[in-house]
């Protein structure tokens, strides 16, 4: 009895008494997932999908979990989509012949204010072309006697007043 103990003892300790093939490691020495050998924390892929790492030696315990992207601040239009015979999803958007600006949206010839920057234009939707110009006019070289006068609330151009009365 004194000798099984002793054997049970040192397989625990990760010693054997017998020659162990060069391919199977002591017990409790390493972590086994599908007949392949890892130490513990080593890192390793399982297909196209999973990503494996060894956790407990002791216990013989591996994890595996999808190493697949996240996505996040995805336009409402867009869905992520898993095809079939692929692990992970991608992205799908409705954007068939549809400009993109700023995560929305236009359609072919569709005109929209970027705040009071810019007025843009989806100048084509197949090459997904946005066109945008100043919204408001830069004015340059004021006359004498006029003055430049920032926006009313709610307007986002300033204007030019000549002796108190607007011009143009």
């Amino acid at each position: 009895m004194l000798s099984l103990c002793l054997v049970i003892g040192l397989m625990f300790a990760g010693l054997t008494l017998g020659p162990v093939k060069a391919t199977t490691p002591a017990p409790f020495t390493m972590c086994e997932y599908k007949g392949a050998y890892y130490s513990l924390g080593q890192q390793w892929q399982d297909g196209p999908c999973d990503q494996c790492y060894c956790m407990s030696i002791a216990a013989n315990v591996s994890i595996c979990q999808k190493s697949c992207p996240t996505f996040t601040f995805m336009p409402s239009q867009c869905k992520a989509v898993t095809p079939a015979g692929k692990c992970c999803p991608e992205v799908s958007c409705e954007s068939s012949k549809k400009c993109v600006y700023k995560g929305k949206f236009y359609n072919e010839n569709q005109t929209w204010n970027d705040g009071c920057d810019a007025v843009c234009t989806c100048v084509s939707a197949s090459t997904r072309l946005v066109q945008c110009r100043t919204r408001c006019p830069q004015f340059t070289g004021i006359p004498a006697g006029c003055n430049l006068v920032p926006p009313v609330a709610g307007e986002c151009c300033s204007s030019i007043h000549c002796d108190g009365n607007p011009v143009g």
